[in-house]
């Protein structure tokens, strides 16, 4: 299953409507980038 990272308003929109077209599972991953979660120990970590 493919993870998607996604925060609320920028373009991660298009990546998503893309993957409900596709029809291909895929789980959802909030990432508020307004309050700096990407750049959090526990976030890095699951990207590695």
């Amino acid at each position: 299953m493919i993870k998607l990272y996604w925060s609320p308003r920028s373009r991660s929109f298009l990546t998503i409507w893309l993957m409900e077209e596709s029809g291909l599972p895929y789980e959802r991953v909030l990432t508020d980038i307004s309050t700096g979660a990407q750049k959090a120990p526990d976030y890095l970590a699951q990207l590695s």
